[in-house]
């Protein structure tokens, strides 16, 4: 009977610690890895450059915040990188770290050799 008793102490015990380390890393997954991506605004939004033109861009990730910024325009596969920027990771999980973040910049498509007659694509990425 001491032994019943001996388990019925021990079995909880046993499994409390991993309840907690379960409870630990779902959070940490759920926390680290949201799902959410960054949101990028672009103004003014042509599909098209084919003159100078200055543009707003606005980046802002709310909950684990940004880690890098890159611009690039494309033009039938090939990419030219316009604007890149990476961000600090400061404080537990970033908590400090840069989470919006506004730039103004020009593109002139006559100083970026391109094919004649053929328009030059914006593309934007953000990782957190």
């Amino acid at each position: 009977m001491a032994r019943k008793d001996r388990k019925r102490i021990l079995l909880p015990i046993a499994l409390v610690p991993i309840f907690v380390l379960l409870a630990v890393f779902v959070w940490f997954i759920f926390f680290c890895f949201e799902g959410e991506k960054p949101v990028i605004t672009l103004q003014p939004r042509p599909e098209f450059l084919s003159k100078h033109q200055k543009f707003t861009m606005t980046i802002t990730d709310k909950k684990r915040g940004l880690r890098r910024l890159r611009v690039s325009l494309n033009q039938e596969g090939r990419e030219v990188t316009v604007f890149e920027k990476k961000f600090p990771f400061e404080g537990l999980l970033n908590r400090q770290g840069v989470h919006r973040f506004e730039q103004e910049f020009s593109i002139d498509p006559s100083s970026i050799s391109r094919a004649s007659g053929s328009g030059l694509g914006l593309f934007q990425k953000a990782r957190w």
